[in-house]
């Protein structure tokens, strides 16, 4: 198994390499993508804890096969000190509680850049690099709670990139497969965000 992964690791790193040199279309790295996180998801579930030697590519693989839950907030604003000086804030899931944690996930921003991500997490008595969730359906409600933020956080934070609140909507499939949307908040309005600097 240690083998089978260094060899998809080479596999994805020619398919890549492929690609940047105009040897293969965009399709066909998409292809081989999928097929590599397909080939990922098989070899996970075949390691074996107990293996010292398959720990660290569990670890690996959990990281990789990560859910990216892109989240209505900026993290540059709300918690800035995960961005600056990597403090960890307690991130659980407040719904869906009845469920085990069976997925894993990296919280994304909706802000521009790609530093918009938390990367570490508590978890049990460590910090790991990817969130425990429940497996939600379709239609359950996500929230998250960001635990041992507080008005420091929020000071810092002051309206980066003039972000300002957004408006925001609850936004569910109904049953008839139209989109339903409930409890409208309103944000700040340009003007609103001009006037704080």
């Amino acid at each position: 198994l240690v083998e089978a992964w260094h060899d998809l690791l080479q596999a994805v790193s020619e398919l890549h390499d492929r690609f940047v040199l105009g040897l293969s279309s965009i399709n066909a790295r998409a292809e081989g993508e999928r097929l590599y996180m397909a080939a990922c998801t098989r070899l996970r579930g075949k390691l074996d804890t107990r293996n010292r030697a398959h720990r660290e590519i569990m670890d690996e693989l959990a990281e990789k096969l990560a859910d990216k839950l892109f989240v209505n907030f900026s993290l540059f604003q709300s918690v800035p000190d995960v961005w600056g000086i990597e403090q960890i804030f307690p991130v659980l899931p407040l719904s869906g509680l009845d469920k085990a944690p069976t997925r894993r996930a990296v919280i994304q921003d909706i802000t521009c850049d790609s530093d918009g991500r938390i990367d570490s997490y508590v978890d049990g008595q460590g910090v790991e690099t990817t969130l425990p969730l429940p497996e939600w359906a379709n239609d359950d409600e996500r929230w998250l709670g960001f635990f041992l933020v507080g008005a420091y956080q929020e000071i810092l934070g002051d309206l980066h990139n003039l972000f300002g609140d957004t408006d925001s909507v609850d936004a569910a499939l109904g049953e008839d497969g139209e989109w339903v949307l409930s409890n409208p908040q309103a944000g700040d309005s340009v003007a609103n965000v001009l006037a704080y600097v």
